[in-house]
């Protein structure tokens, strides 16, 4: 069966100025990976996930508190029945340090230290004096939860979800991407086709000035009546409108593309890639179903929804317990007039300890009940939906499956229907060039090989576009292995 090359006949646009760039199939697809708009957007949408888990986990960060200060003060004391005041100059400083921590077992640890002195100067009737105060002191407390939030889960949740927004944010990126992909491929092969029809346009000009030349001159000599001149010259204009429209058409594709590789769109390209032959390959529909189900995005982050319904749900009946918190502390204090070395000697001998604890529960208990089946419906909710998009997923990926086997059986009637239309073409030509034909038939003839080789292009382009919508909904639509 004869076939034009594409390659060919995509460089025989006449309408195509020199000067103009290249598109290739690969440019288009990287160019969409680098730079398209939704992509990128996409990416920002991950890195914002990637942030708020990081900050999900802040709540158990260690945290150290210091604090410090310094005082003075002057005064008169008076002592009756003495008659005249004490004056009294106050002195004191203080600093501390406390480091508190959460574990997600709900345990709150606090260690803390101080060390404070204090000078204080009297002014009597004895002459001054001055009283020196030297005072350490350290205390460790920790606070353990044993029923409602005793839990890793429970304290995680928001942890969890994060982590469960970071999974969907990376895999409605991979959605994204392929979906684009899948797009400007599409896009893509709509534009060689529509170059393509432009391209046929274009002939159809030049096959119809030079039968209307052959025309003029046969009514010229009296071989022809002059309706056929008229005839002729309408179908010059007609070719001239279509090939309008045509080239029109072409460029309304190249601007789609162009904008979703994220360029601007009015540029001048054209096509260098062909869509090429058929496959020779035959596709298991159930285990296209399979792979479908398995690797589809729908119903992967459908899962995460479920998964993030579970936890919320787990998490509510949690919550429908009371709490109980015990606390223990130790510490130990010291103080002395005479130095910090004689404070520290003595302070483990005054230490200080106890024990307590805390039950609370709300009576009726209203918010965590209605909480509980609140994300008891929104679990039914999510399974739900994840049955719906394996149903749908599976419904879709039987039908694309079958569309692209339809696909290349159109690709072969058409590659049939255009070496008809060809002989019809050429019987209708020697029976009007014997004088056993009309012109009409003729043009008609010629018209009808138009649109059967235009019908041949959309075929081929049809197969790769299918092709393309079969590996999208696998999730397998890479460009290293499409462009193979």
């Amino acid at each position: 069966m004869k076939r034009t090359p594409w390659l060919l006949s995509l460089a025989m646009i006449t309408n195509v100025a020199a000067a103009e760039q290249t598109l290739s199939y690969a440019e288009a697809l990287r160019t969409t990976l680098a730079a398209n708009p939704q992509l990128q957007a996409a990416g920002l949408s991950l890195d914002q996930a990637e942030a708020d888990l990081t900050s999900s986990k802040s709540k158990y960060d260690p945290t150290l508190r210091l604090d410090g200060g310094w005082n003075r003060s002057d005064s008169l004391t008076f002592l009756p029945p003495l008659p005249d005041a004490f004056e009294n100059r106050s002195e004191r400083w203080n600093v501390g340090a406390n480091v508190g921590a959460t574990t997600p077992i709900g345990t709150e640890l606090n260690v803390s230290t101080r060390f404070a002195q204090s000078n204080s100067f009297f002014e009597g009737l004895d002459g001054a004096d001055e009283l020196l105060s030297f005072q350490p002191s350290y205390d460790i407390s920790i606070t353990q939860e044993l029923l409602k939030g005793v839990l890793i889960g429970f304290n995680n949740e928001q942890v969890d979800l994060a982590k469960n927004s970071v999974s969907r944010a990376r895999m409605e990126f991979d959605r994204i991407q392929q979906e684009q992909l899948a797009a400007a491929a599409t896009a893509y092969w709509n534009w060689v086709y529509q170059v393509e029809v432009a391209r046929i346009a274009e002939q159809s000009i030049t096959v119809a000035e030079e039968n209307l030349r052959i025309g003029k001159e046969r009514v010229a000599i009296g071989q022809a009546a002059p309706v056929e001149e008229t005839r002729l010259e309408a179908a010059l204009i007609q070719a001239r409108s279509d090939a309008l429209n045509a080239n029109h058409n072409a460029q309304t594709a190249l601007d789609e593309l162009l904008l979703l590789m994220g360029q601007l769109p009015g540029r001048a390209f054209e096509p260098s890639s062909a869509p090429g032959e058929v496959e020779d390959i035959e596709y298991d529909l159930q285990k296209a179903v399979d792979v479908a189900i398995a690797e589809s995005y729908d119903v992967r982050l459908a899962e995460i929804d479920v998964d993030n319904a579970e936890i919320r749900y787990r998490n509510a009946k949690h919550g429908l317990l009371p709490s109980l918190q015990v606390s223990g502390n130790y510490g130990m204090a010291s103080g002395s007039q005479v130095s910090w070395d004689d404070a520290f000697e003595f302070w483990s001998n005054f230490p200080a300890y106890g024990i307590s604890g805390v039950f609370s529960v709300p009576l009726g208990n209203r918010a965590a009940r209605g909480n509980l089946d609140k994300v008891a419906a929104e679990l039914a909710t999510a399974t739900n939906n994840l049955e719906e998009a394996r149903r749908r997923v599976s419904s879709e990926a039987s039908k694309q499956v079958r569309l692209l086997l339809d696909a290349k059986q159109k690709v072969e009637l058409a590659d049939i229907n255009v070496t008809l239309a060809e002989q019809t073409l050429a019987s209708e030509e020697a029976l009007y060039a014997a004088g056993r034909s009309i012109l009409k038939t003729v043009l008609e003839a010629r018209t009808d090989l138009d649109t059967k080789r235009a019908e041949a292009a959309k075929a081929r382009t049809d197969y790769r576009t299918a092709r393309v919508e079969l590996l999208k909904l696998l999730g397998r639509l890479d460009v290293d292995q499409e462009l193979r």
